[in-house]
């Protein structure tokens, strides 16, 4: 969900601003004729987001789930969620398309709610076989999933940030306070260049945050054209591979649990996820497993063709093939790869910790010459 800012003029020439909240421009532009206004400007605040948190989020689906399972009405339950702030705007929306006759799965793809294609499948599959507690759950779980994945991801990020902003505030603080001093008693001709070059960087400390930012999109553009050979090029080392590969497997095994208990074939359901993700590298392994199933391999052989799961991994698949357990076979896979990854993580992290130990000595070590630089050049000449 967006927010718009908007100038309009009324029936009697009066103009008025206001904000609004809308899907798109379109949505606004709309909902703005039809209270009767001439519409003079819109323009999306780009950075003001009113989109409800993937925390909020989860806990809406599993309020939903309890409710179902209580027998409520589904129309019952969405009345019981109005006056929550976080949620008026989806509500509004849903009640809207409930009273235009719509089906589940439409009401909440119209909603505006943060959902991935792969929940409206979710929804659409039990809405057709009558199991919304489990679709709900499985979406509640989908969102779990993603927090966790996010929680690891920063707890991987937060040492290299870390020493990211010692840096910084050692450089501004010497550049700004300590080095000018011993530049105007000695002199500029006599100052070493790395202590110039502190003094440079605290006094253009924006610029240098400009170029970060600057940098930082070009790496971000570069990855989303170059994705799957950066992919592979990360796959080749050890440590960092099983954490990329052990990803994918979670999320694959935990959203094929879900849409397989919805009632979703195996088939559908690669094809589903397959136009869930936007990783080319994993998108061809899977793929290649459904295009296997379609010639009608076996489902061990057509997921050992991806080339992703060990050993136990594959055993595990083969025995839900021939059980016709498959979904209680994924779900062990997920919380086996689970505790390994975290695991893994954590060794990732442990290994991370002395390499930026040594980075803030090496960096620490070459802010003292430039203190001690000036110095000495100024015991030398007394």
């Amino acid at each position: 969900m967006k927010i718009f800012f908007y100038l309009v003029c009324d029936k009697i020439g009066n103009k008025k601003i206001g904000f609004l909240k809308g899907q798109s421009k379109n949505e606004v532009e709309n909902s703005l004729r039809k209270k009767g206004y001439l519409i003079i400007k819109i323009k999306k605040i780009i950075f003001i987001q009113s989109e409800i948190s993937k925390a909020e989020l989860k806990d809406f689906f599993m309020k939903l789930k309890v409710f179902v399972k209580n027998g409520y009405q589904f129309y019952k339950i969405i009345e019981i969620f109005q006056g929550n702030e976080k949620l008026d705007f989806y509500i509004e929306r849903m009640k809207k398309s409930i009273n235009e006759g719509r089906n589940l799965h439409s009401i909440f793809e119209e909603s505006g709610l943060p959902l991935k294609e792969v929940d409206i499948f979710i929804l659409r599959a039990g809405e057709e076989t009558g199991k919304l507690y489990n679709s709900f759950e499985g979406i509640e779980e989908r969102i779990s999933q993603e927090i966790e994945k996010q929680k690891r991801i920063r707890k991987i990020l937060f040492y290299p940030i870390l020493v990211l902003l010692i840096v910084i505030v050692l450089l501004i603080f010497l550049g700004k306070f300590i080095l000018p001093d011993f530049v105007n008693i000695i002199g500029k001709d006599r100052i070493p260049i790395f202590t110039m070059v502190i003094i440079f960087l605290a006094n253009n400390i924006i610029y240098v945050f400009l170029f970060l930012i600057i940098f930082f999109i070009g790496i971000k553009k570069l990855y989303k054209n170059k994705r799957e050979r950066i992919i592979e090029f990360f796959l080749k080392n050890k440590i960092l591979s099983k954490i990329i590969i052990g990803n994918f497997i979670l999320y694959f095994s935990k959203i094929l649990v879900i849409l397989l208990e919805s009632g979703i074939s195996l088939s559908d359901a690669i094809s589903i996820i397959i136009d869930s993700i936007n990783n080319d590298f994993f998108r061809k392994k899977l793929l290649m497993a459904k295009n296997h199933l379609i010639k009608g391999k076996d489902i061990f052989y057509s997921l050992e063709s991806m080339d992703i799961f060990d050993k136990v991994e594959l055993e595990f698949i083969k025995t839900g093939e021939q059980s016709g357990e498959l979904s209680s076979m994924f779900q062990l896979i997920y919380e086996r790869k689970k505790e390994v990854l975290d695991e893994k993580i954590d060794r990732f992290i442990k290994l991370l910790e002395p390499t930026l130990i040594l980075i803030i000595g090496i960096i620490v070590g070459g802010i003292f010459l430039g203190i001690y630089g000036p110095i000495l050049e100024m015991m030398n000449n007394i």
